[in-house]
Parts: C-alpha cells; sequence; structure tokens
C-alpha cells in the first residue's frame, strides 16, 4: 500500500530545514500540523521537537555526535506518488526487462495488466508515454530509432560499489542520497567509517546539485528561484563550493546582469528555469579559477586587500606553527626567528579571514590589515573580550 504521509513537494522539507535546521532555533508557526509530524516520524528519536504554551512548535535538535549516518538522507523518500506513478512503474520494468517494444506496445500491455487488477481502470495515454521518456531521461531506460520507429528497453545494469565505498561516498560526495538510496536497499549495517560530525542538512540540497551539475555540463545559464527574493538574475553556474567549516554549500557563478562574479547559498534556492547554452563559458571559468587565487572563503572581488600578522611561540608549541602551514591556503609564511613567523595574504574580503586569524590570538604579536574597518572590528572585538575575562587595559 502506498504511504500517504508523504508531501508532494521536497522543498516543504528543505525549508523546514533552511529555517529551523541551518539557522538554529526559531520560533514560528511554521512548524505545525502534519509537516511536523511526517518529518518526525522519518528521522526518528534523533530529533526533538518542543511546543511553547500556544502550540507552535519553536525547535528541533540533533545530537550529531551520536549520528552514525546522516539520517536526513531518507526524507527523500517522503516525495509522494500517486497510484498512476506507482503501478506503471512496475508494469514498463517488467515488459521491457529483457525484451525491447515500442511505446504503444508496452502501453498495450500496461493496459491489460491494468485490467487484470481492476476491470474499470484506464491507464492515461499521454501520461504513460511522457512516464516513458521521463525513465529515458534518468537513466532506466535506453531508446534508439529503427526505421523511423522509437524502440525501448532496459538499461545495462551498473556494476554496484562495494559497500564500505558507498558508505563513504554517501557521506562526503555531493548527491549522496543516491548512494543512500542503494545503500538502504541492501540494508548495509557495519561500516569501517565513522564521522565525527555530520552536516546533516546538506542532504536537502542534493536534488538541486543535480540541475546545477546538468547546467555545468551542458553549460546552460539559469535563472535561480530563491525561497526568500523569488527570481533573481540570470546566471552562469560555474562551480559548487563546499564550507568544511560551516557545513554550507554555495554555487559559484557569473552574472549575466551585473557582469560579476558571485556566489550564491545553495540551500537559499528553491528551483532553476534553465536557460540558452553560453558560449563564452570557459572565459568565464579561467577568469573564476585565477580570481580564486585570493579567495578565502566565498566573496569575489577585483579589488585584494592585504593581511598580514605575526606569531610568536615556545618551542613545546610547534604545533602552531603545524597547523598555520596546513591551514594557510594562498597564504606565504615567512620564518623571521627561532620560534617567531610573519603570515601574509592578499585577500578579496579581509572579513571572512578574520575569524580564522582570532583563533591564534594566544600568539599573536602583531597585526595590519589594509581594510581598516575590518581591523578595528578586529581589534574591538579583542577588547569586549579582554573585558569580559577581566584582562589588563594594555592587553590589547
Amino acid at each position: 500500500m502506498i504511504d500517504r504521509n508523504m508531501i508532494d513537494d521536497i522543498n516543504v522539507i528543505r525549508e523546514v530545514s533552511r529555517k529551523y535546521h541551518s539557522r538554529g532555533f526559531n520560533s514560528s508557526a511554521f512548524l505545525q500540523g502534519s509537516v511536523v509530524n511526517t518529518v518526525d516520524s522519518y528521522m526518528g528519536e534523533q530529533v526533538k521537537f518542543a511546543a511553547d504554551e500556544n502550540g507552535e512548535y519553536v525547535y528541533k535538535t540533533i545530537d550529531s555526535r551520536d549520528l552514525p549516518k546522516s539520517h536526513l538522507m531518507q526524507l527523500w523518500r517522503m516525495k509522494k506518488i500517486d497510484e498512476f506513478d506507482f503501478n506503471v512503474h512496475f508494469y514498463i520494468l517488467d515488459i521491457l526487462h529483457n525484451e525491447e517494444k515500442t511505446a504503444q506496445e508496452v502501453y498495450k500491455i500496461s493496459s491489460g495488466y491494468a485490467k487484470e487488477f481492476d476491470p474499470d481502470y484506464v491507464i492515461d495515454k499521454e501520461r504513460f508515454f511522457k512516464k516513458i521518456e521521463k525513465y529515458v531521461e534518468d537513466g532506466l531506460l535506453v531508446k534508439r530509432e529503427e526505421n523511423g520507429v522509437n524502440l525501448y528497453t532496459m538499461a545495462p545494469r551498473t556494476k554496484i560499489p562495494g559497500p564500505e565505498l558507498l558508505r563513504f561516498f554517501t557521506e562526503i560526495a555531493p548527491c549522496g542520497t543516491v548512494g543512500f538510496s542503494i545503500e538502504y536497499k541492501r540494508q548495509y549495517v557495519k561500516s569501517f567509517f565513522q564521522f565525527k560530525h555530520h552536516f546533516t542538512a546538506l542532504a536537502f540540497n542534493d536534488g538541486i546539485l543535480v540541475n546545477i551539475f546538468e547546467a555545468i555540463s551542458k553549460r546552460l545559464t539559469l535563472v535561480p528561484i530563491l525561497f526568500d527574493e523569488g527570481k533573481t538574475n540570470k546566471i552562469v553556474p560555474l562551480k559548487v563550493l563546499s564550507g568544511t567549516h560551516a557545513g554550507r554549500d554555495r554555487l559559484a557563478c557569473y552574472d549575466l546582469v551585473t557582469n560579476s562574479f558571485n556566489s550564491i547559498r545553495i540551500d537559499e534556492i528553491r528551483e532553476f528555469e534553465f536557460g540558452e547554452k553560453y558560449d563564452e563559458y570557459d572565459a568565464r571559468y579561467d577568469e573564476l579559477e585565477k580570481m580564486r587565487e585570493h579567495v578565502w572563503i566565498f566573496t569575489y572581488g577585483e579589488k585584494l586587500e592585504h593581511v598580514m600578522f605575526e606569531l610568536q611561540f615556545e618551542p613545546a608549541e610547534d604545533y602552531v606553527l603545524l597547523r598555520l602551514n596546513r591551514e594557510k591556503r594562498f597564504g606565504k609564511i615567512t620564518k623571521l626567528s627561532e620560534g617567531y613567523v610573519r603570515f601574509e595574504a592578499d585577500v578579496t574580503d579581509t572579513f571572512e579571514i578574520t575569524p580564522w586569524i582570532r583563533t591564534f590570538s594566544g600568539w599573536i604579536t602583531k597585526i595590519e590589515l589594509s581594510n581598516k574597518e575590518a581591523l578595528k572590528k578586529f581589534k574591538d572585538d579583542l577588547k569586549a573580550m579582554n573585558e569580559m575575562y577581566g584582562g589588563n587595559d594594555g592587553t590589547v
């Protein structure tokens, strides 16, 4: 029997994730009724909802330390299907399993199958043909033309990779829901891999990522439609960037209206409108790659800002230098003396690098930022922290 406790549009659940998972705790009537019950039933005991005195659901929380894998992957199984989808899926795959037939032949046989269950049931012919073409597009069926007639058959089976490889890429690769779907069917339980933390909300981006990768492969333009702002400018999608610290994915693109490079948070994108092929794709991509030599996280710009700070540490604190070398990216490290080094970099946005610089606060002896506003903010934050912990006035 078809599970009716499902949703018509995965974006309903993406909106839940965007507001309540990615942005922390909120108070709103958004999470009410069947949406909460459906999400809760699929996400299990790891997710907790709470209600205030008015009955509004105000937060959900996940203890990611206790997750063997990203449980949000299974929410893609919530997409609602109707009786037509459910029935003709098995008809088509059964008929074309080892044979090649025309769409008309498949329809005629499927109609015979349907009448065995319900003599009065009539399969929508136009919708049925569209279903077959969709399966060709999705790779389930193969179509070839012979004497002006289209013939269809099942696509060759792909060898499924080993369970450990599948589990690993399900967790760390874009579109991991594909791997999860295979893994779910095969019911793998044990794994060699353990993950300290899951950026579970990334699972909801997979449908959008598929469209992005399709547009990139075909070099098409896109018009993103955002949850909050609606339609935006037409863009050329160039690259997907993953933020390993905050668990955010962004689409690096070229804005055809402002003629500038930009990045868009993928969880803010509701859907896309596909455009035409973009002939200057290679030129824009090369420009992006050149610009990324100075992009610390996501902000693009032609004007560069200089960053310099010096660190002094004890011999027993050589781990500071090891970490600096590991995380320096395109920055340059100069040894001034034993236990004394200088870091320099030219970046497109100083504000993006200052949170990282602050993690070295205990060893910084000197700092210079060409962006004076960023420098003031950096020092003001240190002063506020110094006052909070009762430090000396001359510390900063």
